[in-house]
């Protein structure tokens, strides 16, 4: 198979560029991610549509977070898992908070371990047997309206995580710092986590 095309605001269509150039204003670049999907408008679009759905919801930036991790180490996705320590840290998530997740290791903060383990049971059973997740995330303070916007989240990392996984989409620069291997434990992270 041939490498997957990295497009950006030249090469892309101008539909696609026109959309990457949006991106690069909102975060100050292109990740490779969303310069891989710029080889499909539709792909892009819903990429970029999940996207500002689950910054919709009422999970808060560090909720988010938490679900976007989880969902990217249980999906092997070393891309994923780099470029959202970086957002982790730039949304100032707890250290060892964020060092649990890219261990899957149990939070200290109780209310955002039973969000992982409610995420964490979803991607892993793929939604089958969760009812203990689902009873502890509600019993730590959530509702079942953000148990639905956990799916979007889920929804929008399998996205990346997929498409960085099947095409071997290159780590960014700018997430190089937090780099992650699936099974790595919790070695450093980099100079990101202060």
């Amino acid at each position: 198979m041939q490498p997957i095309t990295l497009h950006d605001t030249r090469n892309a269509s101008p539909e696609a560029a026109a959309l990457l150039a949006g991106v690069e204003t909102q975060l100050g670049f292109i990740p490779n991610v969303f310069a891989a999907l710029a080889g499909s408008t539709p792909a892009l679009k819903a990429f970029l549509d999940l996207n500002a759905r689950f910054s919709e919801t009422s999970l808060s930036g560090i909720e988010r977070e938490v679900v976007q991790l989880v969902a990217s180490a249980e999906n092997g996705c070393g891309y994923c898992v780099a470029g959202h320590t970086v957002f982790a840290c730039d949304q100032r998530m707890d250290e060892d908070v964020l060092r649990a997740l890219r261990s899957s290791t149990p939070l200290p903060d109780p209310k955002l371990e039973a969000l992982a383990r409610f995420t964490r049971g979803l991607v892993r059973r793929r939604g089958h047997d969760c009812g203990s997740e689902l009873e502890d995330f509600v019993a730590a303070g959530y509702s079942p309206a953000n148990a639905l916007e956990v799916l979007v989240g889920i929804s929008v990392k399998t996205m990346s995580n997929l498409a960085s996984n099947a095409f071997a989409i290159p780590l960014d620069d700018a997430f190089g710092g937090c780099a992650w291997s699936p099974g790595e434990g919790s070695r450093e992270i980099g100079s990101r986590v202060a």
